[in-house]
């Protein structure tokens, strides 16, 4: 019965410490689609300017009629379609194609006009990690950065416009007035000068409530509410891309070697630590039951040798 029992805690042991194996893994492989459905590689070749026919932008456009743009923030993996919805929460949970995807999509705030005829229109992504969506827009706010990476391109109307990335700034999504959009008239100066209060980095250049500005917002890592915004003022002409080969790799999340070393490297601390607990957990278990079956086997070999010798000298029945 006693070895019986042994058995069953031993067998009990194996199945939960499999278990926590297999959430364990579950829970990195799913982190890693989400990130791999986010890599901006994934839409590239229906890019308005990639050098193929097929599939085209048109071809996207087909798969989801909401996609009606694209967006490359020059030197980053910012590089997606964009997309508008009839409201600013189906896109926060499914892609471009229409798919559901937790990683979402840049989307176009609904109560903008995709030609960007408006002062000020606003784009919304995920901030993630893995320079996925959003994720280095709070890039920006690194001063260096921010110098080094001044220029992109906003494509609508069937035509490329240029983008020249004036400020960044962090702000409260239900406090910032850059969030009541349509922004129009005089709340149009006000706006603009929210923006040069509140910039953490800016740039020296003219804007009027004549210009059209593109905003992109995301969520920050400081508050519940809080966002990071970096601000581009559209030019009719385009701007030559000063990080041409970057632009042109991608990160390839997922699908290759480096992509998956690049995942590995962009994983959050707590993913780790759950690496690491049940690596530890894994070993003090196989420890446990070592010891535990050698204790086992030592008993087992006393009692065998007890019994070999016999009864003892005292014993009253010798």
């Amino acid at each position: 019965m006693v070895r019986f029992l042994d058995n069953a805690v031993d067998a009990l042991v194996m199945v939960v410490l499999l278990a926590l194996l297999a959430l364990g893994t579950y829970a990195i492989w799913d982190t890693n689609t989400v990130y791999a459905q986010a890599d901006s590689a994934n839409y590239r070749v229906f890019k308005p300017t990639y050098p193929r026919s097929q599939p085209s932008f048109e071809d996207l456009q087909g798969m989801n009629p909401d996609v009606f743009g694209w967006l490359d923030v020059y030197g980053t993996n910012i590089d997606y379609p964009l997309v508008q919805g009839t409201d600013d929460d189906y896109y926060l949970t499914h892609d471009a194609t229409g798919a559901y995807s937790l990683s979402g999509s840049l989307f176009l705030d609904s109560r903008c006009d995709t030609s960007f005829s408006g002062f000020d229109n606003l784009i919304y992504g995920h901030h993630m990690d893995a320079n996925a969506m959003f994720g280095q827009v709070t890039d920006f706010l690194d001063p260096t950065f921010f110098n080094e990476h001044q220029y992109g391109n906003i494509y609508y109307d069937g035509a490329n416009h240029g983008i020249q990335f004036i400020a960044v700034m962090e702000a409260d999504a239900y406090t910032c007035d850059l969030y009541d959009v349509p922004i129009e008239g005089e709340a149009c100066t006000s706006a603009l000068a929210e923006i040069e209060s509140s910039a953490t980095n800016k740039r020296d250049v003219e804007v009027s409530a004549s210009d059209h500005l593109v905003l992109l917002s995301t969520c920050a890592d400081s508050s519940t509410n809080g966002r990071t915004i970096l601000i581009g003022k559209i030019y009719d002409q385009t701007f030559d891309n000063p990080f041409p080969d970057e632009v042109a790799t991608g990160s390839g999340l997922g699908n290759t070697t480096e992509g998956l070393l690049s995942w590995l490297r962009s994983l959050p601390c707590w993913v780790w630590v759950i690496i690491v607990l049940l690596i530890l957990l894994l070993i003090i278990l196989i420890v446990w039951l070592c010891l535990r079956r050698r204790r086992r086997r030592r008993r087992e070999l006393a009692r065998a040798s007890r019994e070999e010798d016999g009864p003892s000298v005292g014993d009253p029945d010798r």
